[in-house]
This record gives structure tokens, sequence and C-alpha cells, in this order.
């Protein structure tokens, strides 16, 4: 490998990610771009071009990097991802670290599939922060302060290991996920030691397959902590795990909630399943579901128990 180079196409060098990147036509054709060294560097993919980006078990650490940006069309001073991806963009991202420690690991408003690897933030930003559409099927998922992800627009997770220890929301809404979108989750583990570990303020969330959904937060730290699922809007819940110290499953939905399988257990003093007074006029049905814990309670259209 030639001194000093960092990434390589076929038997191209480059100096930084940034101009490997910049080297990929804009026709939509896959091209792998292999990182040969650690480095510290914030970069962007165009729209049109379809990267596969192989960490090869080497580290991306962002940089401090104060930026322009422009969300819903407001602008605002903000800090640069580690990684942009813009519309129309692919990406794929495997077999590597990437770590934040100021804005958000990755940034999409393209195509995002991420296979495996180890993604780390102690950025106040959420860790990926989904405008496009992502497909998580494996890979180790931490952020020690605020989202692990932020969902804004369409996502599906099959695999992979995502926690929180989150006690900063972005947009002022907890969770390890934290939903405003549409997400499916098929698959994995996501866990809260803080507060929610699933999230769906405005968001569609389906939850079905051997997926397991914990928060083993103490509840007497806040209102929000300890709960495994919180649903506000709409929710399909067809299979999967769910454990909560506060509580498995919250929901305060004046819209939808379909409980057809799964297990709610209860590892604290609280409810397995718990339908807040806020739920008045939903439709709520719950059936087929295992709960186990303590206590619970569903007072609108389903069942009601109190131990």
């Amino acid at each position: 490998m030639p001194q000093g180079k960092v990434a390589r196409i076929d038997k191209t060098y480059y100096d930084t990610l940034q101009d490997a990147f910049d080297a990929v036509t804009k026709n939509n054709t896959q091209t792998e771009v292999i990182l040969l060294a650690n480095i510290s560097e914030n970069v962007q993919v165009e729209g049109n071009k379809n990267i596969v980006l192989n960490l090869n078990n080497k580290t991306i650490t962002n940089v401090n990097k104060t930026i322009q940006k422009e969300i819903e069309g407001e602008s605002y001073e903000g800090l640069q991802s580690a990684i942009e991806i813009l519309s129309s963009a692919t990406v794929e991202m495997k077999g590597g670290t990437i770590t934040s420690n100021y804005g958000s690991l990755v940034e999409n408003y393209g195509t995002l599939t991420l296979t495996n690897g180890t993604y780390n933030s102690s950025s106040t930003y959420p860790l990926f922060w989904n405008f496009g559409t992502a497909t998580i099927t494996g890979g180790t998922i931490s952020s020690s302060i605020s989202n692990a992800i932020l969902n804004e627009g369409n996502a599906t997770i099959t695999g992979g290991t995502i926690n929180s220890s989150e006690q900063f929301s972005h947009n002022g809404e907890a969770g390890t996920i934290n939903n405003f979108g549409e997400i499916t989750i098929n698959g994995g583990n996501v866990t809260s030691s803080y507060s929610i570990a699933v999230n769906n303020p405005e968001g569609t969330l389906k939850i079905n397959g051997p997926v397991q959904i914990s928060s083993n937060g103490e509840p007497s730290t806040g209102p929000y902590a300890g709960i495994g699922v919180y649903n506000h809007y709409s929710a399909i819940i067809s299979s999967g795990s769910f454990f909560g110290s506060s509580c498995a499953l919250l929901s305060k939905s004046n819209y939808e909630l379909t409980v057809t399988g799964g297990t709610f257990t209860s590892t604290g003093e609280g409810y397995a399943i718990y339908c807040d007074k806020d739920a008045d006029g939903a439709t709520i049905n719950v059936s087929g579901a295992t709960v186990n814990g303590k206590t619970y309670r569903i007072i609108i259209n389903c069942f009601h128990r109190d131990a």
C-alpha cells in the first residue's frame, strides 16, 4: 500500500475517504470503497452514487465541525455528521468501527444498509438520523447520551444490538429508537439502561419476529424510565419479548394499538401492559399476548386485571 493513502477503489489509492467517494461515478453502479487506515474525517456521499463502504476493521472518528444545515426547509447551524448520505445515494456499511463525539454518526437522506460493524456515539445528536430508507441487519449500535436511532423516514431492523443510556434527546423525545416515520422491527436486541427502549411519538411502528426489547431504567429517576415500548400513535405487535422495569408496553395513543402475540414482562413493580387514560377513543385490540409480572392493566376495550 502506498504510504499515506487511506482508501482504495480497485487498484487506485486515495489520500482521504472523501477523495475516494468523490471518485465514484454518478451512475448508480455499485462500487466498493475499502478503508485502509484509522482516520478522523467527516464525509459526504453525493446523489446517484452506490457505495459499499468496507471499513476493513478500521475506525472512522468524526471531526468537530459546525456547518449550516437544513431540515424540512428550516436552516440552522449544527454539527457535521461523520457520514452524510444525500438523497438518491445508496450506501452499505460493514466490517469496522465508526465513532462520533460531536454530531450524528450517520445522517441519511438516501438509502442505507448496515450489515455489521460497531457504531458508537457520545454526542447529544442521534447516532443514526434517518430521513430516507434504512435497513439494519446486524452490528452493534451504542449511544451513551442521545437516541441510538432517530427515524423520520422508513426503517427496517432485522438484527443487531442497539442500546442507549441516553439522558438527552435531540428533539425532546426520549428513546433508544425514536420513531417519527415508519419502522418495522423484525429482529435484534434493543435496550435502554435509562429511559425508553422503543418510542413511537408520531409514526407507524410494527414489531414481529425474534426481537427482544427491554428497559431497565430506574423508575424513580424520571417519568419515562424503565419503559420497553411507548406508543403514542399507531403500533402493531405480533411477536417478540418485551421487558420493562416500569412498563413493558405503555400506550397513550388515541389512534391504534394492536397486539396479537409476544411476551410482556414487568421486571419491577410496574405493569406489563398499560393503556393510559389518554387513550380514550383509541382502537385497542390485545389478544394472544403472554403477560408476566406482578401487575398489568388494560383499561380500554381490552382486558383488565390488577394483581
